[in-house]
């Protein structure tokens, strides 16, 4: 039920699981070759964890990852009692 969820709303923004796991294996290559870089990225959101991304970090637990604590209440696209959003920062420097 949740895997479909998420599926859902990946092929309702557009972005699927193949582009995210494209994604992360392109940063892997960058990695390989001595480039930085950062990801922002949502690992939960509304109850569902982004699997993906999840099983990518506990494979590669050499990068660093910083818990992004922001309150987006006053956004005007922030739904109340739709849980909690964990956003994530994820370094390779």
């Amino acid at each position: 039920q949740e895997k479909q969820e998420v599926i859902s709303i990946l092929k309702k923004s557009g972005w699927t699981e193949k582009d995210e796991r494209d994604l992360l294996c392109y940063l892997e290559k960058l990695d390989s070759k001595g480039i930085r870089f950062a990801l922002s990225n949502v690992l939960e959101s509304k109850g569902t964890r982004n699997e993906i991304l999840s099983n990518w970090l506990n494979q590669h637990e050499k990068y660093r990852v910083i818990h992004l604590n922001y309150d987006y209440k006053n956004s005007n696209y922030h739904k109340k009692n739709h849980g909690i959003t964990k956003e994530i920062l994820v370094l390779n420097y």
